[in-house]
């Protein structure tokens, strides 16, 4: 083999294995971007049930205050009624 190939298949060898490594890199950081958006999905969603959980909770609280002034009323009636 000559000298001078050997310096240009040297060039070559070390290219391609940089060429991989950058590859590897950026799977890698996808990889990483990609847990990153599972992490926030899993967040998102779970402050979203969080959010109606709430809703649901000020809908009942709603009622109950409701139905305590209903019962107060009728037992208030009652009272003055006897």
């Amino acid at each position: 083999m000559d000298p001078s190939h050997q310096k240009y298949y040297s060039l070559l060898i070390s290219t391609q294995f940089t060429f991989i490594g950058t590859i590897a890199s950026c799977i890698t950081l996808i990889k990483d971007y990609c847990q990153n958006l599972d992490v926030l999905t899993y967040k998102l969603t779970f402050l979203k049930k969080l959010k109606s959980k709430l809703n649901q909770l000020d809908s009942n609280i709603i009622s109950i205050i409701l139905l305590g002034l209903i019962m107060s009323t009728l037992s208030f009636i009652t009272i003055k009624g006897n």
